[in-house]
């Protein structure tokens, strides 16, 4: 990479296509670098400085609902790929972040940013809702999560 990581989004797609190659061909090297690279996603989202969503990345103290999201679907397939706990706990670990912070059932919506700390609103936003096609893919994601059948701690 010359810049470095720049979006999650295209990390978590090709751990995506990884997962689906090693699927086809069972080449375990390929399986490693979907392991390696969904560990290091996994650990940088939750760095503080965490900005890389390009093309749009992140204001500083933001959170936004896609990372979540689409690590509860990446998370979900690599689970079913590796039959591995530990990758269907992070699964479920996913789901319940966009279902306990971002998730507003009160005003049918789902909130696309929300501060660092998955309280506080973020205010530079004109709208703090999920565009819609957003959020019907959110909950055709959270609804192939065996943890939304148990309910999401």
């Amino acid at each position: 990479m010359i810049e470095g990581p720049i979006s999650i989004y295209a990390d978590c797609f090709g751990v995506y296509g990884f997962s689906e190659y090693y699927r086809a061909t069972r080449d375990e090297e390929v399986l490693a670098v979907a392991l390696k690279t969904f560990e290091r996603v996994r650990r940088r989202i939750d760095e503080p400085d965490f900005q890389e969503t390009a093309p749009y990345p992140l204001p500083c103290g933001c959170r936004n609902h896609g990372v979540p999201m689409i690590l509860t679907e990446v998370a979900n397939e690599l689970a079913q790929t590796t039959n591995d706990p530990r990758i269907e706990a992070f699964a479920d670990q996913f789901a319940s972040r966009v279902v306990n912070h971002f998730l507003r059932p009160q005003h049918r919506a789902i909130l696309e940013f929300l501060g660092s700390d998955y309280k506080a609103q973020f205010p530079s936003r004109p709208s703090p809702f999920a565009p819609r096609r957003s959020t019907r893919k959110s909950i055709r994601i959270l609804s192939t999560r065996p943890a939304m059948e148990r309910g999401i701690p």
